[in-house]
């Protein structure tokens, strides 16, 4: 009979080889130092295969997105309420939650038990994943042995039997609620009104009496500027205590009001009160939750719960209660919001639509996306009953066409305006190219796992060569020291770590190496080459996917110097004629701000 083996701890690990002999596989879905340890075990052992991961999911990574979306899009067809609706996971978010990269692996386990896999071993700390692949192999006549510990800590405990998140969320909203009360907006129902919702951050308020919104800022200087009413609904970030006390001082002709002062205490009652209701009665899932086949009704069930005991679902339905106070209270002509297809977004679309129908909702992609921005895509009716906006604005023609092809959006919903957000690359100057192109910049970004998978990837790669100084720049919020400790890597001396300002770093280089950074289009519209190092996850985090004129990629350490050279032997004037092919793909990327762009948010 064929067994696998789901395990967390080298002691549990040790215990089941002692009685399994013979050959095995095994798979390490983890980057901690207790998982490089049972690898090094397992490879130590007579018959252990070791099933290099990166590869597998890079071969499937495809099919399997479409899988996902057409799954979790049926799914939410099959169950779409209201209260469904607030829940994170049906966003298909895969950064946010675990159910796209659980399900991922369970897919993958699932072929190599297909195949000629005897004995597997799974390094998992996932106690989900392994009680999903447990159901299955109980179908399928296997044996599964689920040795994953779960630590049952004091926050375990009051997540898995006590409402302590949604008591939170409450006390937390009920406070925000009165410091916010001061900004409740009059009501006004004679004159029209543009809406912007836009999150707001430490940065927004860097000038002194002044608000500059990150996401919006040269369109609400315009409406300023052209003296039409508008009114910024803010989601608070990072600080609010802080933000809250700088807003006060603001002198703008734009109010800018919390999305707590647009609250009762009676809606802030009711948001408790249907979060408590979902918390103490799951809803259970109407029709199949199935992807290639396979049932992983478990998984998905895991993410209900994990709404209804976060306060996640909570913080939704405040938005709903928000959006549908404000837009009884004041005439709303149109309405622009960042658009990322999350919970919040959703309930504020049906807030508004539940009282004021004819208002004219936008959305606007704000920022870079990639292929593994699946929340930004929609299964093929799914668009039938998702609440989303008239119409998707985006930063340019690159991301308008993708979203045309791949998102099965209604046609002429998305349409192309401007970057707000980023600079403009058309007007950036190529930078001259270095005789000997030995500057790496490496740009890390998104989470320390992409920190440790890079640190070990570019240890290999550069292992047996000292021609190349490598700064390493690390993303501003994530430290790099715990990836350091956690990989086990000794950098040598060609490796630095950046603390300077990214146009340094940028000024410095020959060449830019990222997974997901956005620093690889930043130094393609300077006229700097890109590589981006392919880290074998399960969706695609290139944010320049499709497009390989002046971006390269590799997948192995031993590919990385090679690719390097290649791009450092490119004759002068074909490597001119690329700079210009890549400042043009930026230039349609992220699409300079300008009186025709900024026409499509009011006329669009």
């Amino acid at each position: 009979m064929k067994k696998v083996i789901l395990v967390n701890r080298l002691d549990s690990l040790v215990d089941a080889l002692e009685a399994l002999p013979g050959p095995l596989e095994f798979l390490n879905f983890e980057t901690t130092q207790e998982s490089f340890r049972m690898v090094n075990v397992l490879r130590e052992r007579a018959g252990a295969q070791e099933i290099p991961l990166e590869g597998l999911l890079q071969k499937g990574r495809e099919l399997f997105k479409q899988q996902y979306v057409e799954s979790i899009g049926r799914i939410n067809q099959n169950n779409h309420s209201l209260d469904w609706w607030s829940m994170p996971f049906t966003d298909k978010n895969p950064f946010d939650q675990d159910l796209c990269r659980l399900t991922s692996y369970f897919l993958l386990i699932i072929r190599r038990l297909q195949g000629n896999a005897r004995l597997l071993v799974v390094i998992t700390n996932s106690n989900d994943l392994a009680v999903q692949v447990k159901l299955w192999a109980a179908s399928e006549a296997l044996e599964a042995i689920n040795a994953v510990q779960v630590p049952k800590t004091p926050k375990w405990f009051l997540k898995a039997f006590t409402p302590a998140g949604i008591i939170k969320m409450f006390a937390r909203t009920l406070f925000f609620w009165v410091l916010s009360r001061r900004y409740k907006p009059v009501r006004n129902e004679v004159d029209d009104y543009l809406l912007i919702t836009s999150p707001t951050h430490l940065r927004s308020f860097s000038k002194p009496q002044s608000y500059t919104d990150v996401y919006f800022g040269p369109l609400v200087e315009h409406f300023e500027a052209t003296g039409r009413k508008a009114m910024i609904l803010a989601l608070v970030l990072e600080q609010p205590l802080h933000q809250l006390q700088k807003l006060k001082s603001v002198d703008s002709a734009v109010p800018v009001m919390p999305i707590e002062s647009c609250l009762t205490i009676g809606d802030i009652i009711r948001s408790a009160f249907s979060a408590l209701k979902m918390y103490v009665r799951q809803p259970k899932l109407k029709g199949t939750a199935e992807i290639d086949g396979v049932d992983f009704s478990f998984l998905v069930n895991r993410a209900i719960w994990d709404a209804y005991h976060t306060g996640n679902s909570f913080m939704s339905f405040r938005f709903y209660y928000s959006a549908r106070w404000l837009a009884q209270r004041v005439r709303l002509e149109r309405c622009i919001y960042v658009y990322e297809n999350l919970p919040w977004e959703r309930m504020l679309v049906l807030g508004i639509r539940s009282v004021s129908p004819k208002t004219r909702i936008l959305g606007y992609q704000h920022a870079s996306v990639t292929a593994s921005h699946i929340n930004l895509m929609l299964a093929e009716a799914e668009s039938v009953v998702a609440p989303f906006p008239d119409a998707i604005l985006t930063t340019g023609e690159v991301v308008k066409d993708w979203l045309q092809r791949e998102g099965n959006y209604p046609t002429g919903v998305v349409k192309s305006a401007c970057a707000l957000r980023q600079g403009q690359p058309s007007q950036v100057r190529a930078k001259q190219r270095a005789l000997d192109s030995s500057h790496i910049l490496v740009a890390l970004a998104t989470s320390q796992v992409e920190y440790i998978k890079t640190l070990l990837f570019l240890t290999k790669a550069f292992e047996d060569s000292s021609q190349y100084s490598i700064r390493i720049r690390p993303h501003p919020s994530i430290p790099i020291k715990p990836a350091i400790e956690a990989a086990s890597v000794a950098l040598n001396e060609c490796f630095t770590i950046s603390d300077g300002l990214l146009s340094e770093d940028l000024e410095w280089a020959d060449t830019v190496l990222y997974a997901s950074s956005t620093v690889g289009m930043e130094g393609v519209a300077m006229g700097i080459p890109a590589i981006c190092i392919d880290l074998g996850e399960h969706l695609d985090t290139d944010p320049m996917f499709g497009w390989n004129e002046f971006k390269w990629s590799v997948a192995q350490p031993s590919d990385l110097i090679p690719t390097i050279e290649r791009v450092r032997r490119i004759a002068d004037s074909e490597f001119s004629a690329l700079q210009l092919k890549g400042q043009e793909y930026l230039a349609n990327y992220l699409s300079p701000v300008t009186e025709d762009g900024l026409r499509v948010f009011w006329e669009g």
